[in-house]
């Protein structure tokens, strides 16, 4: 059976005064006129890529105070939020940007009897939270592992949810995560495991982890 895996990349950052961008394609810019500040997604890209931001501040009142989840067409460049600086304030503001770039590899699966393994019953008490995208075959294969074992989990789906994406910002900035290249991301009581772009990979983690 085909399948359909779906890579996902975050850049989370924080801004004062100058956003500070790292991704190769898409960057935040800055359009002052007088007391007004656009803040303006740049794609350099010919793929369309999906932005999440979330600002921030009280030094500039907002057109809106909701984050704001973008698709970018490519080569080109989007208004996301209009700002206008208060009198008598220094012009602060915090941002989280997250770019999301979705890549498509069909391939065969291959039986799933490598992730049927059995979880020591003593770890079924662990608090267990994962953030997952819709079409994310590595996902689903954790979901196995633990439905198969009997363990309770929290799932945050990021696809169509602003507010399970600000939950995910929140998690990676809290553990100092600057990038993370794949979903899912999963938590396990404290300890927070974000590397996983393979299947060996999510079994290494999963059985260190758990």
């Amino acid at each position: 059976m085909k399948s359909l895996s779906i890579s996902l990349f975050i850049l989370l950052f924080t801004t004062s005064l100058i956003a500070q961008n790292q991704h190769k394609f898409v960057s935040l810019k800055e359009k002052k006129t007088g007391k007004r500040l656009e803040l303006i997604a740049v794609n350099k890209d010919s793929i369309s890529y999906d932005v999440f931001l979330r600002v921030t501040t009280d030094d500039y009142r907002r057109t809106s105070l909701r984050p704001i989840l973008k698709t970018l067409p490519p080569n080109s460049e989007t208004k996301l939020l209009t700002m206008v600086l208060l009198d008598g304030k220094a012009g602060i503001y915090n941002s989280t940007f997250i770019v999301n770039e979705v890549s498509y590899d069909f391939s065969l699966r291959k039986d799933k009897q490598d992730i049927n393994f059995k979880i020591d019953e003593s770890l079924k008490n662990k608090t267990i939270t994962m953030f997952t995208k819709d079409h994310c075959v590595l996902c689903n294969d954790l979901k196995t592992i633990l439905n198969n074992n009997g363990l309770k989990y929290q799932e945050y789906n990021i696809s169509n949810d602003t507010l399970n994406l600000i939950r995910l910002a929140n998690e990676l900035k809290t553990n100092k995560i600057k990038e993370t290249s794949h979903l899912p991301v999963f938590k396990i009581n404290d300890s927070l495991y974000t590397k996983i772009e393979s299947k060996s990979d999510l079994l290494e983690a999963v059985r260190e982890k758990l």
